[in-house]
């Protein structure tokens, strides 16, 4: 199977190679990529959609010395096939610009939609102000607590500890006093006013 490159396929078809690569481009002539990003048709494709005129006889080449121009000949084809190379990459580059700007146009979208979510957020709430008698609940709590855990202590010695009620007692003691102790250094430090700030 003979597979040819894109100025192999424009020299056989005797089209130009843009012509041949807005064809592949358009997915009228199927061609694939190499490992170095170069296309390469398949002779019988080329042949599809751009079938081979019958091949000129060409005039019998008089047998002299090369001139001194076969090196610019040479060079020529160098340059022709650097200008090969530098069309595909081209074409490389423009998909995968189309590529980037269909991802940022999808980011802008998703960052515009965060954007209404965060000024739909509402305002905080602002707090009520605390005032004495929060102080006083936080006492009854503790002295509550307390006497639940002398309650839960009684029943522990009655029960012999059978279901575990001096941990449970142990635990509102240690919440009862903490109650208090929050109760009578906000007392100590400074009367309602610090109170209600604690």
């Amino acid at each position: 199977m003979q597979r040819l490159s894109l100025r192999e396929a424009a020299q056989r078809s005797g089209a130009n190679k843009s012509t041949i690569l807005r064809a592949i481009q358009s997915g009228r002539l199927k061609a694939e990529r190499t490992p170095e990003n170069e296309w390469s048709i398949e002779g019988t494709e080329l042949d599809r959609v751009y079938p081979q005129k019958a091949p000129t006889v060409a005039p019998p080449v008089p047998s002299e010395p090369v001139p001194s121009s076969h090196a610019p000949v040479t060079e020529l084809a160098a340059l022709q096939q650097r200008c090969d190379a530098l069309e595909v990459r081209l074409t490389f580059l423009n998909e995968m610009l189309e590529e980037t700007q269909t991802q940022r146009d999808h980011w802008q979208e998703r960052a515009e939609s965060l954007m209404v979510l965060v000024h739909a957020v509402p305002e905080p709430i602002e707090r009520r102000p605390q005032t004495e008698s929060d102080g006083l609940v936080v006492l009854f709590i503790g002295i509550v607590a307390m006497l639940a855990a002398v309650m839960l202590a009684a029943a522990a010695v009655v029960d012999n500890n059978e279901n575990n009620e001096a941990a449970a007692a142990l635990t509102l003691a240690v919440i009862g006093l903490g109650c208090c102790v929050y109760y009578g250094i906000a007392k100590k430090s400074g009367g309602n006013h610090d109170i209600a700030g604690l």
